[in-house]
């Protein structure tokens, strides 16, 4: 005959054993957590172009999820320039921010407000805006919308980094605004302008003068505009002033200041002895010279020093020889040196 036994419960020490291995997997399931976040918060902070899947990269602060492409990229927000695959012409920065940056252009490619224009090595003029790129050509200026493509290189787009500098919004690539950390293009230095939104004085029919740092001065008054633009009055408008920085007014050009009078002219040296001689009228002429009328007098006036000649001092060979050949309208007879050189 078989024999019952009846079935004997595990002891303690089999589910001591069960306890300590759900706690080794529980531990090997938090390091490889941890694990995983330090991997995309070190080793993938600034290589989002590397992160493969959309969860990932809206993970990392660092990075953000283009949904039209379906990639990863850098957050141009919290970029410092730490990007060393994406960002290496650091060192052609200018305080704007903007790589190979100049002023507004003089002639009809982008010279209005509202956009940041370049002069790229290699590529030559750049020019875009919220809406519209474009680079500058011999036929065509080649500006067009950011929805259509435009004739630039990718190695002219990584180096003025305009699809850095107008960040993306609500996730259309044709929809952008220019980024933090990054300035329009001014107008060149010495042209008039006026703000149409937030006039750094208060007073939208202010004009200032751009200075070569780019600050605007402000003319107080016409006279003083004037001096430097004399079309000052149609100057042009800068969309919105915020931002730019106010300096001093300005003061009337010095080169507009009329000519200063001449000096007179010194005083012949007086004559050995300290005695003064000046050119007189010869009283003993007075009554030929009187005969002659006006033309008299004009002849007296000769002989007066500061009076004509410029303004200069007779010498005593001029005086004795200043003189009318004869009348000018009778042709009398010649009267010469009606003058005579005397003591004063």
């Amino acid at each position: 005959m078989y024999s019952f036994r009846p079935m004997q419960a595990p002891s303690s020490n089999g589910s001591a054993e069960l306890t300590i291995i759900f706690i080794f997997v529980l531990f090997l399931l938090l390091v490889s957590s941890a694990a995983t976040g330090i991997y995309f918060y070190t080793r993938e902070e600034t290589n989002c172009n590397k992160i493969e899947k959309s969860y990932d990269c809206k993970f990392n602060d660092k990075c953000k999820w283009n949904e039209d492409d379906s990639e990863c990229e850098y957050d141009t927000d919290t970029d410092s320039d730490t990007d060393t695959d994406t960002d290496t012409d650091t060192d052609t920065d200018n305080e704007t921010g903007v790589p190979y940056q100049i002023p507004l252009s003089t002639d009809d490619y982008c010279n209005d407000w509202g956009k940041i224009h370049q002069d790229v090595p290699g590529c030559g003029r750049i020019c875009s805006s919220e809406d519209k790129r474009g680079m500058k050509t011999a036929d065509d200026d080649n500006f067009v919308l950011w929805s259509r493509d435009a004739d630039i290189s990718s190695e002219c787009i990584t180096a003025s980094k305009i699809d850095k500098i107008w960040e993306v919004q609500s996730g259309s690539s044709s929809n952008r605004k220019i980024a933090d950390g990054y300035t329009l293009s001014n107008y060149p230095a010495g042209t008039s302008v006026k703000c149409d939104k937030n006039d750094l004085r208060d007073d939208n029919n202010s004009v200032y003068r751009v200075s070569e740092t780019g600050t605007l001065r402000h003319y107080p008054n016409p006279t003083i505009a004037g001096s430097w633009d004399p079309s000052w009055q149609s100057s042009k408008t800068i969309g919105d002033c915020k931002g730019l920085t106010l300096g001093d007014d300005m003061a009337t050009n010095p080169s507009s200041d009329p000519d200063p009078a001449p000096a007179p002219a010194p005083a012949p040296d007086p004559p050995l002895g300290g005695d003064i001689y000046h050119c007189l009228v010869d009283t003993d002429k007075t009554d030929i010279i009187g005969s002659w009328g006006f033309y008299g007098a004009d002849m007296t006036k000769n002989c007066a020093t500061n009076v004509i000649n410029n303004g200069e001092n007779h010498t005593e060979e001029t005086c004795l020889a200043i003189g009318h050949e004869s009348h000018p309208i009778s042709g009398d007879p010649v009267i010469t040196k009606y003058c005579k050189w005397e003591l004063k």
